[in-house]
């Protein structure tokens, strides 16, 4: 019976390091477009998460959290109210690879997978 527990407990204690280390696909975002931006929308499947934006240069890297599979879109949107949506992509939570956006201009967007 002490073995039974033992064992138990200690397969516990492996699934919470496990999920505790365990971290979500980043979004690495570049600004090269010399406008502001005022936020990046990302979503999957529905499930949308904004992320903060960026002044022109600016680099941003934030681990994407949104809990669903499929297909990967971000609008941006820029100071001045204008939006560019891109698509492309697919987003799994188990992706080890980042997701680099690449804001080139007010319209042309580049999205990859490293």
């Amino acid at each position: 019976m002490r073995i039974i527990s033992s064992t138990l407990f200690l397969s516990f204690l492996i699934l919470v390091v496990v999920a505790a280390s365990s971290t979500s696909p980043p979004l690495v975002a570049h600004n090269h477009s010399g406008s502001t931006v005022r936020s990046l929308e990302v979503e999957v499947s529905g499930a949308r998460q904004t992320l903060p934006g960026l002044r022109p240069g600016e680099e941003l890297r934030l681990p994407l959290s949104l809990g669903q599979e499929g297909p990967l879109s971000i609008e941006v949107v820029f100071e001045d109210g204008r939006r560019t949506l891109v698509r492309g992509g697919y987003y799994t939570p188990a992706m080890v690879e980042a997701n680099v956006l690449t804001i080139v201009t007010l319209d042309s967007l580049c999205l990859e997978t490293h």
